[in-house]
């Protein structure tokens, strides 16, 4: 599955901006490929908004679309965020069980979400502009 980027969706106080995703069947490798280097950006989009842990993480990624996302590709990637010192981490009481592992971003972690943004913005713009002018002549 490939996620297509259709435009902007803005929280209810405008903001914080998530892409809204469509989904495109393909390849499950090429997907998998693609979205490597998506991935942190939308982690951070989402934990910009407010502190979340891991499993309702995977859930809100799941409400956004990416419906092939599982636990053991976020985990290790809040793992490296953290380690990056993008996000911080904090353990909670959880009504239904034990203690839950909360992220928050830092500072760090926000000046390398609004990078994503502005390369993702560009990349988006780019390939957009060539599929308007080379689109129409599909192999």
């Amino acid at each position: 599955m490939l996620y297509k980027i259709a435009g902007f969706l803005y929280n209810k106080n405008n903001t914080s901006r998530y892409y809204i995703i469509g989904e495109v069947r393909c390849d499950p490798v090429k997907q998998t490929q693609l979205l490597k280097g998506v991935l942190e950006g939308c982690v951070l989009l989402i934990v910009s908004e407010d502190e979340v842990y891991g499993y309702e993480l995977v859930q809100t990624l799941r409400n956004y679309g990416f419906t092939e996302i599982t636990a053991g590709t976020v985990y290790p990637l809040l793992q490296k965020l953290e380690k990056k010192d993008y996000l911080l981490s904090r353990m909670k009481p959880s009504p239904d069980g034990p203690d839950r592992k909360y992220y928050q971003i830092t500072s760090e972690g926000m000046n390398h979400c609004r990078e994503f943004m502005n390369q993702w913005e560009q990349l988006v713009s780019n390939v957009n502009h060539l599929i308007r002018i080379k689109g129409g002549r599909r192999p």
